[in-house]
């Protein structure tokens, strides 16, 4: 699951705590996600949506 625009990805983290199988990617600008640290399912990717999206089974955004 890639989390769009997650910033620190706390929602990223309680579905990945609950899903421990599955691999969670938070997406954010770099700025935002310099220096957070992943753990386990959950990783940082910095980037910009409109450029790309890192592949994955299902995209996650908020609204």
């Amino acid at each position: 699951m890639v989390d769009v625009g997650s910033g620190t990805g706390t929602v990223a983290k309680i579905i990945g705590d609950a899903f421990l199988g599955l691999k969670c990617v938070v997406l954010d600008l770099p700025h935002v996600v310099d220096g957070l640290e992943g753990s386990g399912n959950l990783t940082f990717v910095g980037g910009d949506m409109f450029e790309s999206i890192p592949s994955a089974d299902s995209v996650f955004m908020k609204v």
